[in-house]
């Protein structure tokens, strides 16, 4: 006789049962392959005795039983057991949300509706024009009435890192997929590789939260809820609404429709909350709005798409003339004033400065020289870590008086590469000047437009002007130290960088590239699209590479960097190397100086 599955049965849908049955299997396959089978072995002998809870009388035997399993294990084992658990209930969770939702949109089932187990909007009022008590005009006029309030909060308290809600988030839409297309055996392998990836990233994703949150960062979190789930849905809910007016008594709703209206606490709550300051509050609104402007930009750059007909309405065409697509001639405007919106908007969040915007030597040169005389003036050491070499280099012995970037010329010189073969500028820079021409790079495209810009803009040449820097520097002003500290275990240095990296894919490296680049129109010189991992994160968002080759890619690149860093260092003047282990060396040192 066959044991009933008692825990199975406890479970309405089939469906449930068999996403449950699949995320387990994938998370059993992912513990063997990641902690080996030993390990995997004793996940299942515990799951299977925490099961026997469900089917014998006397729990407290099967208790016991798991007790002592238990207490053979080392902390380490005990540890990772405890994180296997929880991500089988997590998983379980999430099956159980998709679930719900498949049952929501079963609304019009008639099994649903003959068993009364929901109530939808359309239901609601279907019910009320039905009322023969209630006129339909008494019903269109309290609907237009409507003023429902949302207040949003932050919560703090959350500890599931936004990062892992994003990933069960693909799970969702990759178990959805693979029901889709269940009948199709090669979309289904191709959907249960990405499942399997999914789940053993999750598996090697810390999932918890290691810095308290700021109230800006709870605000961030917050506001995501609007992008992610808000911002597609409230729209749906309101055509919803007119076509059961238009249906029941044939007409729509008022232009403008918009009975939902949304309040927030977030970076207000000053309820004995010290870190909630004026500034916050301030720095929370203008985010608001700058996260307003982006979606409303982002409708509007959909509907410019989408609208390429050449018929329009008289009144756009009383406007647009006789353009070939009026359309997007009316539109373009509206999109770029809402651009320059939040790009101004950024320029507040970050201290005037856009991330459009390529921050310079000269920048950085005379924001540190103010940031080092407040320092001062405060009786403190200012203290600088680094960071880009070429950068505190021009700080310490000054910069060369170079002209200003001019992106009109740069414009024009990329229009040019565009027409011409790929070496074009190195071999109109070699014609300008032979002697910098052969220190850089044929493929160094950003010194090349930087030479050929300064020698357009000042008839010299770079190679002449390049050693003419000012001889104020901060030497001349202050007494400084400078130390370099690394390991020098070239197969240790190594290892960490490939810890390094590892970490950084798994607190959200991909997630923060690919908001950056959604809500951020950069120049194609720009230099983060250049920037050792990023680069090869954007390459993996394109589509041009797999997630191995971006860690393989993005780890040579991390080493090649080191290699140079090292070089670098190795040649700076009145430099304190130490190794990274030298610890008392290095206090001593400091404390010295001071």
């Amino acid at each position: 006789m066959k044991q009933r599955d008692l825990y199975y049965e406890r479970i309405p849908t089939k469906l449930l049962r068999e996403d449950i049955r699949l995320l387990g299997t994938f998370l059993g396959r992912v513990i063997k392959d990641q902690e080996g089978k030993t390990f995997y072995k004793i996940v299942e002998k515990l799951r299977l005795l925490s099961k026997n809870t469900l089917l014998y009388e006397n729990k407290n035997k099967v208790f016991i039983k798991i007790s002592k399993e238990v207490k053979k294990l080392r902390p380490k084992q005990t540890f990772k057991i405890t994180r296997a658990f929880s991500h089988i209930l997590n998983l379980m969770n999430l099956a159980e949300s998709l679930d719900a939702s498949r049952k929501l949109n079963e609304y019009d089932n008639p099994y649903f509706k003959n068993k009364n187990q929901n109530l939808f909007i359309e239901d609601i009022i279907e019910g009320l024009f039905k009322n023969k008590k209630i006129s339909n005009n008494k019903i269109y006029k309290q609907a237009t009435n409507l003023n429902i309030g949302i207040v949003l909060t932050a919560h703090p308290t959350e500890v599931k890192r936004r990062t892992l809600i994003q990933k069960y988030a693909n799970l969702i839409e990759l178990i959805e997929q693979r029901h889709l297309y269940k009948k199709y055996s090669s979309k289904i392998i191709e959907i249960d590789r990405k499942i399997y990836t999914e789940i053993t990233v999750i598996w090697k994703t810390d999932e918890l939260k290691r810095s308290k949150p700021s109230p800006l960062d709870e605000a961030k979190w917050g506001l995501a809820v609007i992008e992610d789930s808000l911002w597609d849905t409230i729209p749906k809910v309101y055509k919803r609404l007119n076509d059961i007016f238009r249906k029941n008594l044939g007409k729509d709703l008022p232009r403008g429709y918009s009975p939902i209206q949304f309040g927030s606490w977030m970076g207000g709550d000053r309820d004995g909350n010290p870190t909630v300051t004026a500034d916050i509050t301030k720095k929370v609104i203008l985010f608001s709005r700058w996260q307003a402007a982006k979606l409303y930009e982002k409708e509007l750059t959909k509907l410019i798409q989408d609208l390429s007909m050449k018929e329009c309405s008289p009144k756009i065409k009383k406007i647009t003339g006789n353009s070939f697509e009026p359309y997007r001639v009316y539109l373009r405007p509206i999109r770029d004033k809402i651009r320059l919106t939040y790009q101004l908007i950024e320029k507040h969040l970050n201290n005037n400065k856009s991330l459009n915007e390529i921050y310079s030597v000269a920048e950085f040169c005379s924001d540190s020289l103010q940031l080092i005389q407040e320092v001062h003036s405060r009786n403190k050491v200012p203290l600088f870590v680094g960071g880009s070499m070429m950068y505190f280099k021009s700080l310490l012995r000054g910069i060369d008086k170079l002209p200003q970037r001019d992106d009109g010329f740069r414009e024009a010189l990329m229009e040019l590469k565009a027409s011409e073969d790929s070496h074009y500028l190195y071999n109109l820079l070699f014609l300008k000047d032979q002697d910098y021409a052969r220190v850089v790079k044929p493929n160094d495209e950003k010194r090349i437009i930087r030479a050929l810009e300064v020698i357009n803009t000042t008839g010299e040449k770079m190679s002449e002007q390049i050693n003419s820097g000012s001889n104020s520097t901060l030497f001349n002003k202050y007494n400084i130290h400078q130390i370099a500290i690394y390991d020098q275990d070239r197969e240790m240095l190594h290892k960490r960088i490939e810890n390094r990296l590892s970490i950084m894919l798994n607190d959200g490296l991909i997630e923060e590239v690919k908001g950056l680049v959604n809500r951020h129109t950069l120049k194609e010189q720009h230099p983060i699209l250049s920037a050792v991992n990023y680069k090869q994160t954007i390459n993996y968002l394109e589509g041009l590479i797999d997630r191995e080759d971006l860690f393989n890619k993005a780890l040579y690149a991390s080493r090649q960097l080191a290699k140079r860093q090292i070089t670098w260092i190795r040649s700076w003047d009145d430099l304190n190397i130490f190794n990274i282990n030298s610890q008392h060396e290095i206090e001593k040192s400091i404390r010295n100086f001071i």
